[in-house]
């Protein structure tokens, strides 16, 4: 069990870092994805996001815990003695393999990014998904965060040594009780940063201006959302669907851009058509081509 009262403190430091980290929610955000993507999402009236460590590439996870865990061993060096063993058990926890789930949807606020489409388009045609503040409105509750991805390394050493600095000031402030259940303490310690890993990415990735909905496994747990699986490759993964169905609002998807294709027309008439059949309105003139040319 975690300690619940130290994990929304700290949820609500975050918000409190930098007013850069949380996207706004009055702008629009785009969710790259394959066709068959696309017709999920709108079949099933929801958004998916999947365990993170199912990430395309390793690579990335490897990034920013070892980033992390640079920063958490310099810490060491100068924390308090008093409050040592409890930052020993923290790392300790983050050195070991089965760190807390986390489930992450990407987004970026680039519309038509040529890499993107290379990385969801490369057999298939592929789309981009316009959002606005209805569905950033859906999305961002008191059990998910939707942040911008840092990628610059200085920032994002800044940012571990600040969310370093909040988890010691509760556990000082609050020692007497922390101390008496200190196994619940480091768990919920480590939980938390391990929400940070989605947060930082490696910095050649810069162009993608990624943004990401992050919910942990506390809060899956906590309000009992669904965890399903799938296939993912050579393997299987959990994932979790966050709802866009409401009786009160029009579905969230405001636009669709469509990628590099040598079949616009045919493509735009077939989506539209789905979407009319699954009670989607997706207005003509909101789906358009991407300006970068079909290479054949």
């Amino acid at each position: 069990m975690i300690n619940n009262n130290f994990f929304d403190y700290l949820l609500k430091s975050l918000a409190h870092y930098k007013k850069e980290l949380i996207f706004p929610k009055n702008s629009y955000i785009y969710h790259y994805t394959s066709i068959d993507g696309l017709m999920g999402i709108i079949q099933n009236k929801a958004i998916y996001s999947t365990d993170a460590r199912f990430l395309n590439d390793i690579s990335e996870q490897n990034y920013a815990k070892n980033l992390i865990l640079e920063e958490c061993n310099l810490f060491l060096e100068r924390v308090e003695k008093s409050n040592q063993f409890f930052w020993e058990s923290v790392l300790k926890g983050l050195n070991k393999q089965d760190i807390p789930i986390i489930y992450i949807t990407s987004f970026t606020s680039e519309s038509d990014l040529l890499s993107m489409w290379r990385g969801y388009g490369s057999n298939t045609s592929s789309v981009a998904l316009e959002f606005g503040k209805t569905f950033l409105g859906l999305i961002t509750n008191s059990y998910s965060s939707l942040v911008n991805v840092i990628y610059l390394e200085s920032e994002q050493r800044s940012f571990i040594q600040w969310n370093i600095e909040s988890i010691i000031k509760y556990y000082v402030i609050n020692k007497e009780a922390t101390d008496q259940n200190i196994e619940s303490t480091v768990k919920t310690a480590i939980q938390y940063i391990s929400m940070l890993f989605p947060v930082l990415k490696h910095p050649a990735f810069k162009e993608e201006k990624e943004i990401r909905l992050i919910i942990p496994e506390v809060n899956v747990k906590k309000h009992e959302i669904k965890v399903e699986f799938k296939s993912n490759k050579d393997s299987i993964c959990q994932f979790i669907k966050t709802n866009l169905s409401n009786p009160d609002i029009v579905f969230p998807i405001e636009g669709i851009i469509i990628g590099p294709t040598s079949d616009f027309e045919n493509l735009k008439k077939s989506i539209l058509e789905f979407t009319s059949k699954n009670n989607v309105d997706i207005y003509d003139k909101r789906i358009i081509s991407s300006t970068i040319p079909f290479r054949y």
